[in-house]
């Protein structure tokens, strides 16, 4: 019996061994058996095609951008009629419109000027007129507004300068000093000019107006502590309103304190100038008028150039200043 049931056994595990041998395993899955790997294939890449424009839209880019107007260097975008829908163009002996420079747009502008006031004669009509002062003001041109008097003054110049005066010299002078009191840039000549006839160069000054406010900061805050001070040490039941309030108040009073302590007390009619030198064209600033006491320059000036060590001779009445040439 104990023999019967080794054999069985031994059967048992003979059986095992046979079927475990018939069982089959599949291989191990690898990259390479799920994904296959050709030998075609390469790494994926951007295309640089892709990145770079078409060398024809380029080319048709460039050129658009590259229209120059040879004649006033200018570089614009557009065809000429688009741009002269936009802006005052003048018209050739061919019919074409052609673009202006602003040197060109301000001598149209003053002969349109002079013929107005001088000949009864419109040589612009009002649409042209306006497109074109606005041009000027666009620009940044100091011809695009002007009032009578300064019409009068810029045609005289043009006249003058086509050798044809249209006023004697005496009412030209007195039409110039009439616009350099009412402030006008048209009656200054900011550019040094220099006349070969008589060996003078010449130049007009202007007012400095930025230092000229500094002189009255000291006066100022003298005048507004003075006031807040007496206010608040004499007048009690002022103390109840706001500091602010009273500074409003007082501000016609602290004015005229400042004004008269400054140019009565502590500086006597002062003014300062700056403008460039007429030989060199060096910046120089001249101060006219007394300081505590100590007397200054009062109807004239001489002042040394630190550039070209021209002696320089300013007038306060007209701010004209001349230097001799060489």
């Amino acid at each position: 019996m104990a023999n019967s049931s080794k054999l069985v056994g031994y059967m048992v595990v003979v059986c095992a061994m046979s079927s475990c041998a018939a069982l089959t395993f599949p291989a191990p899955t690898t990259r390479s058996s799920v994904f296959p790997v050709h030998k075609s294939m390469q790494p994926l890449r951007m295309a640089e095609e892709q990145t770079t424009l078409d060398p024809e839209v380029d080319e048709d880019e460039d050129d658009r951008l590259k229209m120059i107007d040879e004649r006033t260097g200018r570089v614009y975008d557009r065809p000429i009629e688009e741009l002269c829908e936009e802006e005052y163009c003048a018209v050739n002996e061919a019919g074409q419109k052609v673009l202006l420079s602003m040197a060109e747009k301000e001598r149209i502008f003053v002969d349109a000027v002079q013929s107005y006031y001088y000949d009864n004669t419109a040589i612009l009509t009002d649409t042209e007129f306006d497109k074109l002062q606005s041009d000027l003001s666009w620009e940044g041109s100091k011809y695009s507004t002007m009032t009578e008097k300064e019409g009068k003054l810029v045609a005289a110049v043009s006249a003058y300068k086509k050798g044809e005066p249209i006023m004697t010299d005496d009412e030209f002078d007195k039409l110039k000093d009439s616009l350099r009191t009412d402030g006008s840039l048209f009656a200054v000549d900011t550019e040094p000019q220099c006349f070969l006839e008589d060996g003078v160069c010449a130049v007009t000054y202007l007012p400095d107006k930025t230092r000229m406010l500094s002189l009255y900061a000291p006066g100022t805050i003298v005048a507004t502590l003075f006031w807040l001070g007496v206010i608040f040490e004499v007048i009690e039941p002022i103390r109840a309103f706001n500091p602010l309030l009273l500074l409003i108040l007082g501000t016609p009073y602290i004015f005229f304190a400042a004004k008269y302590g400054t140019e009565k007390v502590w500086l006597q009619d002062p003014l300062i100038v700056t403008g460039p030198c007429p030989s060199c064209t060096e910046p120089q600033r001249v101060y006219f008028g007394n300081v505590a006491g100590v007397e200054g320059f009062q109807d004239e000036a001489q002042i040394t150039c630190k550039s070209c060590k021209k002696n320089l001779i300013i007038n306060r009445e007209t701010l004209k200043v001349t230097t001799k040439m060489d």
